[in-house]
C-alpha cells in the first residue's frame, strides 16, 4: 500500500469518527436517551448469530505494542429510546456516504425481523454543510426513504 492511501485511508476514519460523535449529538439534541450499540451481527452456518463487537486491534512493529483501532466495531453505531417510550428500540448508523453495503443491508432487515430494533435510520451529511440529515431503512424499500 503507497503512503498516499495510508494518509487517504486515516483521514477517511478521522472523518467518519468526527461525523459518528456529530450524529451521536444531533441525536441527543433532540431529546433522545442515546448508547453506543456494542453487539454484531456474525453469519454462521447460514444463520445470523448476535455476538458482542470487539475492538479492532493492529500490531505496531516498532513498539512491540498491539494498538487500539477502533473501541467498537458493532452495527449499527448506536440506540435510542424517547424517555417515557422505552419500548420502542431505535438504531441508528452513521454513514458520510448514505448508502448501506449489501451486507448492512442484510443485518438490518434481521435487526427488524427479530423485532431487536423498531425502526433503523441512517444518518448521512445533509445537503448545506454541518448539518445531518436521516432515511429510515425498510426492508422492501429498493431506495432510501428519508427527510
Amino acid at each position: 500500500m503507497t503512503k498516499e492511501k495510508e494518509a487517504q485511508g486515516k483521514s477517511n476514519r478521522n472523518k467518519g469518527k468526527l461525523f459518528e460523535i456529530k450524529s451521536r449529538d444531533f441525536l441527543s439534541e433532540q431529546g433522545l436517551i442515546v448508547a453506543r450499540w456494542t453487539n454484531n451481527l456474525v453469519l454462521e452456518n447460514g444463520e445470523y448469530k448476535m455476538v458482542a463487537s470487539k475492538p479492532l486491534m493492529k500490531f505496531n512493529p516498532f513498539t512491540k505494542v498491539m494498538q487500539i483501532m477502533n473501541t467498537n466495531t458493532g452495527f449499527p453505531d448506536y440506540f435510542a429510546y424517547r424517555p417515557g417510550k422505552e419500548t420502542e428500540i431505535v438504531g441508528y448508523e452513521s454513514k458520510k456516504g448514505k448508502y448501506l453495503d449489501k451486507e448492512e443491508k442484510e443485518k438490518c432487515k434481521w435487526y427488524l425481523k427479530n423485532l431487536v430494533f423498531s425502526r433503523i435510520f441512517i444518518l448521512y451529511p445533509g445537503e448545506k454543510r454541518g448539518t445531518i440529515a436521516m432515511w429510515e431503512f425498510l426492508p422492501d424499500a429498493d431506495a432510501p426513504v428519508g427527510s
